[in-house]
């Protein structure tokens, strides 16, 4: 008898916990379970920054000429409670912009977004943040892999979001 007394209770604990999830694509990312977030719930905690986050990126690379002329360094904390470490991008060259796309990897329980891929456009010694180190989610942490997947130099005077002919 306390055996399914106890089987009872724990069954209605679940029952009530689950209840609590949110199907409501609208509702804020804080109230979704994981696997609801959707893309742009996941940009806006975890890559969005003050520069806007970048670009979204489909398109063909540029060649990796110029990503020994990048870096990118933590730069402080970020996310709810401090979870995550703010990355910066820099251009270390002083004389040619570059475009860069980054591709950002992680894993979200139940959830099939697992990449993004941002493009980012540096004037000559320009630093932007290109967002936290970790997706912060309900108390949790999940950790976000970034890799330069191509960077290319572009002609000074120009700088384009919608172009890649100003790439040399």
């Amino acid at each position: 008898m306390n055996k399914l007394l106890v089987l009872f209770f724990v069954t209605l604990l679940s029952v009530c916990s689950c209840s609590k999830r949110t199907t409501d694509p609208s509702a804020p990312p804080e109230e979704k379970h994981t696997s609801e977030l959707t893309y742009m719930d996941i940009y806006n905690l975890a890559l969005a920054s003050e520069n806007g986050g970048g670009m979204d990126f489909q398109g063909d690379d540029f060649g990796n000429d110029a990503s020994d002329d990048l870096s990118i360094y933590a730069n402080g904390s970020c996310g709810k409670g401090d979870c995550g470490i703010s990355l910066i991008m820099e251009n270390k060259n002083i004389e040619s912009p570059i475009s860069a796309v980054i591709k950002a990897k992680f894993k979200l329980p139940g959830n099939n977004i697992n990449e993004m891929i941002r493009m980012y456009q540096l004037q000559p010694g320009e630093a932007l943040s290109i967002g936290c180190s970790h997706i912060c989610h309900q108390d949790n942490s999940y950790m976000i892999q970034r890799e330069v997947v191509s960077a290319g130099y572009m002609k000074a005077d120009t700088i384009s979001a919608d172009s890649e002919e100003n790439l040399y």
